[in-house]
């Protein structure tokens, strides 16, 4: 489900011809209160939210919203780190090759690159716990 980058940032993207299905979905005072509050920590509409959780049920059965967001968050930042980190270990190598000799950082930066491979297999692994972290 994509949400639009305009205004609110909780509408979604418009659809070609409209949505022309509606639902009334009645509830207690006290699940009104639970949904508009995970919806505002997932950062969208309650209508949003409610399609969201629906598909999320769909492609990630037993994952949240606010769950799914989360990783995905975690995986950006990862991701991220993983290219400065890649981008650091050339310029290392760079230098190693043009003086001969290994600049002192290399072993820090493999550490770094080590512990987010480990961070990524563990966002794998709770994404699908059949994979255990592994291909």
């Amino acid at each position: 489900m994509r949400i639009s980058r305009r205004g609110s940032g909780t509408r979604r993207v418009r659809h070609p011809g409209g949505r022309r299905h509606r639902r009334e979905v009645k509830m207690t005072d006290e699940e009104l209160l639970y949904i508009e509050a995970a919806a505002t920590a997932a950062g969208l509409s309650v209508p949003s939210f409610l399609v969201a959780s629906a598909m999320t049920a769909r492609a990630a059965p037993g994952m949240s919203v606010a769950q799914r967001e989360g990783l995905a968050a975690e995986i950006l930042g990862v991701s991220r780190l993983l290219r400065r980190t890649a981008d650091n270990l050339n310029r290392l190598t760079r230098i190693a090759q043009s003086q001969d000799s290994l600049p002192h950082e290399v072993p820090a930066a493999a550490a770094a690159v080590r512990r987010y491979v480990e961070t990524f297999a563990g966002i794998v692994a709770e994404l699908d716990p059949r994979r255990n972290g592994t291909r």
